[in-house]
């Protein structure tokens, strides 16, 4: 798991600012000083991470929970860590407990408490379970890894590139893992690529070795801390003169100020990233070493608080996430491939043409611009489609003439689905990928889809997952709450129950949009829900569960939901899908996809105040045979006096 090479570790611009990322263990509570037990699955401290989200969501930090097998095959332990991944307030990755993660084959001991010292199927299959269990119950795939214990071994990185993993964070550089587990001795805390395609990054534990020893502090310390030194309290001795100390990032053992002068340190010495780790457990008393009583858990709160105000104001940092820390190592990786690559890249994105249908959108359109001409592979052409703006739009989109955009001005409205339809005409590409003027990319959004498009010629759409923010720019997570979207000859179906497709993530063939005849004009709202039923009845749908699109809500979407548009449009438009397919449809299906349209509308009407009409919706929908109890019970708890209560509640466990 160490860099193959010094070409391996990501070389961060030195004028850039610092980055914060917070990584959790989150586990089953257990004694540390006792022998491992597969009878070890309580999961009730998960209850408890609340402490520290208050905290995270104060300063904007998304903490990454690495989850483990009893966190997640339980709900005690999945259900709160889910609610907090829905409302986009934290990630989800996975930690791998051998002693606890089926399937039971091995010895339970010290030795095989590290993943990496198990035989490899075994550590494979196991790895395979608790990906799948989170899957399961958190509907998103992790893409971080820890081994538990930091115990990776030669067979890891091998496992974590076929089960699809873009994060590792098990490496303890410069030293290695107690006498059975794996030795990181020389290893770095930079990060850094590792795997045979070099598209995992290495995220290692920010530990460091303070001393006037330089670069040979490390391998000092760890003569100092041997056995006969530790008996002799050496480390402890060289600590208090100053002499030489080793700290790690985490408030678990390492003071404030020791974090901050770690931080310094580092900080000018060339590193940029910095992970700030610790156990679930230590969220309530009595369960880690480090908070035994209600005055250290205050401390270790009180620790966090200060640390990410100190990394904010005095480092000038930024907080950020570990899969954004990938995106920012790619973008800066793609600088240094090999003419080969380079051009590989460059021919996938020429075939490409970027439409971005634009009324008034002044404010938001040189972002949405900005991230399609700075994608790893460049667009052929970016076409924006003014739709008789009053406002700069014009003047913003020429001001990119010189990087590939040219407008393209109706002299009537055309709404959403008439300037796309232009778009398309207009464009000279092999594929059309939409953008919305509020919305943007990531930069490698189309390079992945086209190597998912290569891929595969029955691909008629290729979509991708896609991060919602609120106007005031907060994180709300997964666009579609961690809907896992049907891909394959059958997303149709999937497709006329609910859209799973965002416009901003769509990239489609140029000639099959205009075989369909573009977008429905005569439909006000739901002309892109209609556009993928249609694409999906003539190809295939695939799908990239990366987050590479960011949608931003405006104030004005939030209060323009209008029933009667839906009735008027949406509902109409999947009637007319049924009644052509009704041959291709069962009863059952037929039942299934109004009873979800219908509820989902009602529900939405109940919630916005329109009770009589709204719970008229949902008991039609029921009767339709779909979630009859779901429905019942949502009319109950969400009714006048249920909402009530529940507000006196929180208030009152909030006091």
């Amino acid at each position: 798991m160490l860099p193959a090479g010094g070409a391996d570790i990501v070389r961060f611009p030195a004028a850039a600012r610092p980055r914060l990322v917070v990584i959790v263990d989150a586990e089953e509570e257990f004694d540390w000083n006792e022998p491992f037990s597969r009878a070890n699955r309580s999961v009730k401290t998960i209850a408890s991470q609340f402490r520290a989200q208050r905290i995270f969501e104060k300063f904007g930090v998304i903490p990454t929970y690495a989850v483990d097998y009893p966190v997640a095959s339980q709900e005690e332990g999945f259900r709160p860590l889910r609610e907090l991944l829905q409302s986009g307030a934290c990630n989800i990755g996975a930690q791998l407990h051998t002693w606890v993660t089926p399937p039971h084959e091995e010895e339970v001991c010290e030795r095989n408490s590290f993943a990496g010292n198990l035989p490899a199927s075994l550590e494979r299959q196991k790895l395979e379970q608790l990906t799948d269990m989170i899957e399961k119950n958190f509907n998103v795939r992790p893409r971080l890894y820890r081994a538990g214990r930091y115990g990776a071994g030669a067979a890891t990185t091998k496992i974590l590139e076929d089960l699809k993993y873009e994060v590792d964070c098990s490496v303890l550089p410069g030293q290695s893992v107690g006498a059975l587990g794996p030795d990181y001795s020389g290893g770095t805390a930079q990060p850094y690529w590792i795997g045979s395609e070099r598209q995992i990054l290495e995220l290692p534990v920010t530990v460091s070795t303070l001393s006037v020893a330089g670069h040979l502090s490390d391998s000092l310390y760890y003569r100092f801390a041997s056995p006969l030194g530790r008996a002799l309290k050496i480390p402890g001795i060289l600590a208090r003169l100053g002499i030489m100390e080793r700290i790690r990032l985490t408030p678990e053992g390492t003071t404030l100020e020791e974090a901050q002068r770690l931080t310094r340190r580092m900080f000018h010495a060339g590193h940029k990233v910095f992970a700030v780790s610790y156990h679930t457990p230590s969220l309530t008393p009595g369960h880690t070493q480090y908070v035994r009583n209600e005055k250290e858990l205050q401390s270790f709160l009180g620790w966090l608080d200060g640390y990410i105000e100190f990394f904010l104001d005095e480092m000038r940092g930024v907080v950020t996430t570990p899969l954004a820390i990938r995106d920012w190592a790619e973008t800066l990786r793609r600088e240094t491939l090999s003419p080969n690559d380079r051009a590989m890249r460059i021919e996938a994105g020429q075939r490409v043409s970027v439409v971005i249908p634009a009324h008034n959108s002044a404010a938001t359109l040189a972002r949405a611009l900005e991230s399609a001409v700075s994608q790893t592979a460049p667009p052929f052409e970016t076409i924006v489609v003014d739709d008789c703006s009053v406002d700069d739009t014009v003047a913003i989109a020429e001001s990119y003439a010189d990087r590939g955009v040219r407008v393209v001005r109706l002299t009537e409205r055309g709404g959403a689905a008439g300037a796309r339809n232009e778009g398309i005409k207009a464009a000279r590409g092999e594929f059309i990928a939409f953008l919305d003027s509020d919305d943007e990319w990531l930069p490698t959004k189309l390079e992945k889809q086209m190597r998912l498009m290569n891929s595969d010629e029955k691909l008629s759409l290729v979509s991708c997952a896609a991060t919602l923010f609120a106007p005031g720019g907060r994180n709300l997570g997964d666009l579609y709450g961690g809907h896992s979207p049907t891909v394959g000859p059958d997303a149709w179906k999937a497709l006329l129950v609910t859209n799973f497709i965002a416009t901003p993530s769509v990239l489609a063939r140029r000639d099959q949009l205009i075989k369909l005849g573009g977008f429905d004009r005569t439909l006000k709202i739901g002309e892109d829900q209609d556009m993928w039923i249609r694409l999906a009845l003539i190809g295939d749908i695939g799908f990239e569960p990366e987050n590479l699109v960011n949608v931003h809500e405006q104030e004005k979407s939030l209060s323009s939901w209008d029933l009667e548009e839906q009735l008027k449009y949406t509902l109409p438009m999947i009637e007319k899908h049924i009644r052509s397919l009704s041959g291709r449809l069962t009863h059952a299906e037929i039942r299934k996809i109004r009873g979800e349209r219908i509820g989902r509308l009602g529900r939405v009407t109940y919630t916005r105040g329109e009770r009589i009409r709204g719970a008229r919706m949902v008991l039609e929908a029921t009767l339709l045979g779909y979630r009859p109890v779901e429905n019942i019970y949502y009319l109950i708890t969400a009714s006048a006096p249920a909402t009530w209560l529940k507000d006196r509640v929180r208030r009152a466990v909030a006091s």
